[in-house]
């Protein structure tokens, strides 16, 4: 019976939202992911490598971990591990270019929002 309320709700919740703040929205989700990717290259370029997330099938050991206060004993490792990879500096640089061109053209986006829906 709750996921139905849920059902019925959640078009009246998305209703209630305009069209300028749907766009802003919109805009303003792209602009997170391009200024993480941005910062990601950057790092990149300082490091002269990048780190890769290594995803092991298992982990032997033991440690103590804690959730919410408690600890206990718990096997494998909380810690992602990552791995050094090789970069090309000009194609890593290409990729900062076009996301920086990018992230102009996003800002532009978010600014024609205001202009095309001023109603707020």
């Amino acid at each position: 019976m709750r996921y139905m309320f849920l059902l019925v709700a959640l078009p009246l919740v998305l209703a209630a939202c305009t069209e300028r703040q749907t766009c802003e929205s919109r805009a303003r989700n792209h602009l997170h992911d391009i200024n993480l990717q941005i910062d990601m290259t950057e790092d990149n370029l300082s490091r002269g490598y990048a780190l890769v997330k290594q995803d092991f099938g298992f982990t032997i050991g033991t440690g103590f971990c804690s959730h919410r206060g408690d600890f206990r004993l718990c096997t494998g490792s909380n810690f992602p591990n990552y791995r050094r990879v090789r970069i090309d500096p000009a194609a890593e640089q290409a990729k900062l270019d076009a996301l920086l061109k990018r992230k102009a053209a996003l800002q532009r986006e978010f600014a024609q929002c205001a202009v095309t829906y001023p109603e707020g």
